[in-house]
């Protein structure tokens, strides 16, 4: 009987170490299943060094210039303006006439030299300057911490590393202002690279915000040299896949520069939170200048930055919605000494125009394409099209969703609308619901409804503290099982954007003080409660606006405990000097608001001295 006890623990011991074996195997055939991973990020989040003489450019104190405009220290600043636009703004000032629009010249100049001067290109879309930007051409593995650190700042995928490994997660750098071409030809190369060091023969790649121009490009540029053939999975991030209507209005109209606009709203909502003040102490600065004479200086002024700095950077170029190129073309670029540029900027518009092509014949294949959108929030209140479109406060709908339709920030699909099914790309058309819980967007007119995700009141520029956005890429770069919108409940192509980078961080933090003796124990009670609501809700991927606002609320209550358990009190310290300030500024903003409203009500946009006599 021993015997036989003993030959059944034997096979049971056996058994288990099978199943362990077999699990680790297991584990070891799916990690090998995930590709390595390219990530190429968005607008001004590569690195570059400025050098002159072959040496680092410093700052009068030594220290290195920094990108992406290089500035020199405020006195350099100041100085360079008035050098440049001292006297004519004196004249100004005192006569109330830009002669011979010497001023509005004279502002243009010192703007790009001050702001572009250091980056600016040459004709043939080149860099005139010693500009080098960083290039990260190995493994993030492979990387210095600084340079590790530098990468999950920019985009925060720390759990990728612990799901598929440094080892295959590589960072494409490039300079936002650099040349379309070279950057396109970088990337593939990091491409083949890439392939060669893992072994892998196909890769992924997630293009975010200027980083989807940049996939545009590659796309047309390398179709016929086997580019669909290295590819896996296309993860676009807000991709700019048709420009921004923010730097296209600017390039075609100027800046926005209507009576309402300038004189009312503008630097306020520019300027809003504690410094709405300043907005409305600009609105009555800016009417020392006649009218007139404010509008040549602004048109000029931004007409001077397009043609002399911005005009000869092909990636500029590829920030501009494809609707307005040929226009902007005949305006810009069709000088004989353009003729290399034109040639440039014409292949990327191509492109542009190619992009849903490019795609679809990239899902033909096999290459599986995903998007992830931000939408709901209005463009910078610069542009002509601010509040006329759909947008993620920087960039249109249409251009990061691939064509889905939206009217405006707030605005609802007309009443008894249904969703249009333009595309093709849908499997099931009669049965999937692909207008958004508000009515605010019909995303089956998109050009793949079925793997695009869209976060409701997302904020462009805040995507990387969105963790939600961040497990979704992670997700899809690693599970070769997760195939679009209805793979899994917790990922739904409908959700609510919120700002919880280090979230996880914080309720851990307050998980210590649960273990701490000197802790009144009503007080524990209480924090574990919180504790366990924020981790349900911060698990918690699928979620609503109401949800996002009570996880802030939790996160709130933790500093009101701590502030408990330290202090003695949850209230927060009174800095009587901070608190007299904060009701000043408000008092000063509703005052200045007050002023302005009247003002504009009577006088609208005229400058002080148009006012006796005027007639608009």
């Amino acid at each position: 009987m021993k015997k036989t006890r003993r030959i059944i623990s034997l096979l049971l011991a056996l058994t288990m170490l099978c199943s362990c074996f077999l699990a680790v195997t297991a584990n070891a055939v799916e990690k090998e299943e995930m590709y390595p991973s390219i990530v190429i990020p968005g607008l001004f989040q590569g690195r570059a060094t400025l050098y002159e003489n072959g040496e680092i450019a410093t700052t009068a104190d030594g220290e290195p210039l920094e990108a992406p405009f290089f500035l020199s220290g405020t006195e350099d600043i100041i100085g360079t303006a008035l050098k440049i636009a001292g006297i004519p703004l004196l004249t100004t000032l005192m006569t109330q006439r830009d002669h011979d629009l010497k001023f509005a010249n004279a502002l243009g100049t010192a703007l790009g030299e001050i702001l572009l001067g250091k980056i600016k290109s040459d004709e043939n879309g080149k860099f005139i300057y010693d500009v080098r930007p960083e290039q990260l051409n190995t493994a993030v593995s492979n990387l210095t911490e600084e340079q590790k650190n530098y990468v999950y700042d920019t985009i925060p995928l720390t759990t990728y590393k612990e799901i598929a490994g440094e080892d295959k997660l590589y960072f494409f750098t490039y300079f936002s202002f650099e040349n379309m071409d070279t950057v396109t030809e970088r990337l593939y190369n990091l491409i083949q690279t890439v392939k060669a060091e893992t072994g892998y023969d196909k890769v992924n790649i997630v293009p975010i915000s200027q980083g989807g121009s940049i996939c545009n490009s590659l796309l047309e540029t390398y179709k016929d040299q086997g580019i669909f053939d290295d590819l896996n999975r296309i993860v676009y991030v807000i991709p700019a896949l048709d420009g921004s209507y923010t730097l296209g209005d600017i390039y075609y109209h100027g800046l926005l520069d209507d009576d309402e606009a300038l004189y009312n709203y503008m630097f306020p909502l520019l300027l809003d939170g504690d410094q709405e003040w300043l907005g409305y102490l600009i609105n009555t600065l800016i009417k020392i200048f006649p009218k007139k004479v404010l509008n040549d200086v602004l048109d000029i002024a931004v007409n001077i930055l397009i043609e002399d700095y911005l005009e000869y950077s092909t990636m500029m170029w590829g920030l501009i919605p494809s609707e307005y190129y040929p226009e902007l073309r005949e305006r810009h670029l069709m000088d004989e000494d353009n003729a290399i540029l034109r040639e440039q900027t014409d292949r990327y518009y191509q492109a542009q125009c190619n992009r849903e092509e490019n795609i679809l014949t990239a899902i033909e294949n096999g290459v599986e394409v995903f998007d992830i959108v931000n939408y709901n929030d209005a463009l910078y209140p610069i542009c002509d099209n601010w509040n006329k479109c759909q947008a993620d406060g920087i960039i249109q709908l249409e251009s990061t969703s691939i064509g889905a339709y939206g009217i405006g920030v707030d605005v609802q699909l007309p009443e008894g609308y249904v969703q249009q099914n333009t595309n093709p790309t849908c499997s099931d058309p009669e049965n999937h619901v692909h207008i958004d819980p508000y009515n605010l967007l019909d995303a089956s007119t998109g050009l793949i409804p079925d793997t695009t995700f869209y976060f409701y009141n997302g904020d462009h520029e805040q995507t990387g503290r969105n963790d939600i956005v961040m497990r979704l890429v992670v997700d899809l770069l690693t599970d070769p099982n997760f195939k679009d919108v209805y793979t899994y409940e917790k990922y739904p192509q409908f959700n609510t954007a919120r700002k919880t980078r280090g979230a996880q961080d914080k309720i851990n933090s307050m998980k210590v003080y649960l273990t701490d003796e000197s802790v009144d124990p009503a007080v524990k009670e209480r924090l574990a409660g919180v504790i366990d609501r924020a981790q349900a809700l911060y698990d918690d991927t699928a979620c609503t606006p109401e949800e996002v606002a009570e996880l802030e609320s939790c996160l709130a209550e933790f500093d009101a405990i701590r502030r408990l358990i330290t202090t003695g009190s949850e209230e927060v310290p009174v800095d009587f000097g901070e608190k007299l300030k904060n009701a000043f500024l408000a008092f000063l903003t509703k005052v200045l608001k007050f002023f302005n409203d009247v003002r504009f009500a009577l006088v609208g946009g005229r400058g002080f001295v148009d006012i006796p006599g005027y007639n608009a």
